[in-house]
């Protein structure tokens, strides 16, 4: 199956932290073909709905999603891209990437808990910081079912995060069970 996925930026300046995710993916998937496009829901909301419109086009152009598609937004500061996605697409998956600021951790922090707290019901999946890798597979393997080399395992919510970093966590994109989430990533927990 021959696939056009779009990662939608909010500035030129995220696009390098994502490219060699990026390269890593498209060596990989050869028939896949991946575009950054830079739309800042701040400074060109327009562009933004026009580029998802775009985005949207593309997935019915192939009928053997049967309908499915799915965005990913990378976003760094505060992070609003994915948000913004997700209240124009309330039930399509988004997965948002964070963007790392190189010169103040504070933003990067941000734009972390900007995505992971989202209104309850409008959850997005959250890929790791620059996690443009993990966030092409997850949505690759979204579009064409196949879970090959990612693993899934549910855990209690209220268990402890830290040291996960990694882990892409979801809470209504594939209707987890209230209480439970999802965590995907290339290694499971121990």
């Amino acid at each position: 199956m021959s696939l056009e996925l779009a990662i939608i930026v909010g500035s030129g300046s995220d696009v390098d932290k994502l490219v060699p995710g990026i390269e890593r993916f498209a060596a990989e998937h050869k028939d896949v073909s991946v575009d950054v496009v830079v739309a800042s829901c701040h400074r060109t909301p327009q562009k933004v709905i026009d580029v998802m419109a775009g985005v949207y086009h593309r997935f019915l152009s192939h009928p053997e999603l049967e309908g499915k598609h799915i965005y990913l937004a990378g976003a760094g500061m505060a992070a609003a891209l994915p948000g913004m996605i997700k209240a124009k697409n309330f039930r399509t998956p988004i997965i948002g990437i964070p963007i790392s600021d190189d010169k103040n951790q504070y933003n990067t922090n941000a734009s972390v808990l900007a995505m992971l707290q989202m209104p309850p019901g409008l959850g997005i999946a959250v890929a790791p910081v620059n996690g443009s890798y993990s966030a092409l597979n997850v949505a690759y393997n979204y579009l064409t079912q196949s879970f090959d080399g990612i693993e899934l395992y549910f855990e209690d919510t209220t268990a402890d995060m830290s040291g996960r970093e990694s882990f892409i966590k979801t809470l209504d994109a594939l209707n987890i069970p209230a209480g439970k989430q999802i965590c995907i990533s290339e290694t499971p927990p121990h």
